[in-house]
């Protein structure tokens, strides 16, 4: 049995009111959870983006003028796309953690009814040409640019692309360095 079908068998039941205020709780720390995730990652990426392209800048400005100056040179290049590859990975698991969170929010909503689910489903519906429960009128209309943006890609699809962009950058600064050895 899926979690989708277990939320609607639980939904169906009868909630007290202490049952409620727990899902309450938990909805409101998976949010704290996605916030404080969301917060760290633009953090981190304002940090490592800025800090990889001031590298960037100062390596393609400064000369190497011996052989042991242009060997130090490729080395330090291949410094960032490692810390920037092992960034990603973290990444990765942070995003990874958000959607989870978010699937337990919306089981949360789903059992209560919240709103949010109901916008939600009509969203997806609506760009199926489905509707819910046989109309539409048993939700309030959405701003039609969020109903065209449902599912489209999040953040984190390109916060990945300039992490991979920056370390090819790198790479070619290293070969570009090593080539200036032999």
């Amino acid at each position: 049995m899926n979690t989708q079908t277990q939320a609607t068998e639980f939904s169906e039941k009868s909630l007290t009111a202490q049952q409620q205020q727990v899902l309450l709780a938990e909805y409101d720390a998976c949010l704290r959870t996605v916030l404080q995730l969301q917060s760290n990652i633009w953090q981190s990426a304002a940090l490592f983006i800025t800090l990889s392209t001031a590298g960037l800048s100062f390596v393609m400005q400064s000369t190497a003028k011996t052989r042991d100056e242009h060997l130090i040179r490729v080395v330090a290049a291949l410094v960032p796309p490692i810390i920037l590859a092992i960034w990603q990975r973290i990444l990765s698991r942070w995003n990874a953690v958000q959607l989870l969170e978010f699937a337990r929010m919306s089981q949360i909503e789903q059992i209560l009814k919240m709103q949010r689910q109901l916008n939600h489903d009509y969203a997806r519906n609506f760009n199926r040409g489905k509707s819910i429960n046989g109309n539409r009128t048993d939700v309030q209309p959405i701003d039609s640019f969020i109903v065209k943006r449902y599912g489209k890609r999040n953040s984190y699809t390109y916060l990945s692309w300039a992490i991979w962009f920056l370390c090819v950058l790198w790479v070619i600064v290293a070969i570009i360095e090593a080539s200036r050895i032999f």
